[in-house]
């Protein structure tokens, strides 16, 4: 019986482990996020005056892009600059030159947070 739970108890971690990782390779992307700052969205539905948005700047594979990242689940709090991954949730293209995205935002503590493509930079 003690044999078993000696085993039990190395096996654990090891599974723990794999499904970490497992969680990590199933978001590909890595995006480095440069900028982040509060915007205030208009809103003809909220008595504030609008929606608070944290917009961050990122860069894919050297592109740079604006990202969306709706504040309520996140106590009004700014996303800090550096390195993150993510995964494409929603791809659209109404025409060859128009896109609709969103993502699957990685953070270090395991948790997500979905993302909205907001700008696309030159």
């Amino acid at each position: 019986m003690k044999g078993l739970l000696v085993v039990l108890m190395m096996i654990c971690p090891m599974v723990a482990l794999g499904q970490a990782k497992a969680a990590k390779e199933s978001f590909p992307i890595h995006v480095h996020v440069t900028a982040s700052k509060f915007v205030v969205i208009p809103s003809q539905l909220s008595d504030s005056g609008g929606d608070l948005i944290d917009e961050l700047t990122v860069i894919i594979d050297g592109k740079k892009y604006l990202w969306a990242v709706p504040t309520p689940g996140r106590r009004n709090s700014l996303l800090l600059p550096g390195n993150y991954k993510a995964r494409v949730i929603s791809d659209k293209h109404y025409a060859p030159y128009e896109v609709n995205r969103r993502y699957k935002m990685l953070l270090p503590d395991g948790k997500t947070i979905n993302v909205t493509l907001m700008g696309v930079i030159e």
